[in-house]
């Protein structure tokens, strides 16, 4: 693994062995680095059109890819109709960031609102003792 990049080589050897990576050289005279993640093999993504194994391998990776821009440009939709309720609530005296906090707390379980209701008695207490409040 010598040579001007070997030294380069050499170093990222080193790390992954200090993750529990095993480096040797290959037949090529070229790294071969072997990682175990839970106690098993760690196992490199597929490169489509690498044998014929990949095809299926590129066909659910080019649908996970889709599913991913469908889901990016309903999340959108979601945001700007947040956005145009905003508008609607203020246009109507409300203040949206009031009822943002209303909401996120009629969806908090009975754990989260006694974790908030702490949190408060503790400002509450603090800012008593400054003579805030």
């Amino acid at each position: 693994m010598g040579g001007p990049r070997g030294a380069n080589v050499d170093v990222l050897a080193q790390r992954l062995k200090g993750i529990g990576a095993t480096v040797e050289t290959g037949p090529d005279g070229g790294p071969v680095i072997s990682v175990t993640v839970g106690g098993r093999p760690a196992r490199a993504p597929a490169v489509p059109g690498h044998n014929s194994a990949n095809a299926a391998t590129a066909g659910q990776l080019k649908s996970y890819v889709e599913r991913l821009n469908r889901l990016k440009e309903a999340a959108a939709d979601i945001r700007e109709d947040i956005k145009e309720l905003g508008i609607e609530a203020k246009g109507a005296g409300f203040d949206f960031g009031a009822i943002r906090e209303v909401a996120k707390i009629l969806a908090e379980d009975e754990t989260q609102r006694g974790k908030r209701a702490e949190k408060e008695a503790i400002l509450e207490t603090y800012l008593a003792a400054l003579g805030v409040v």
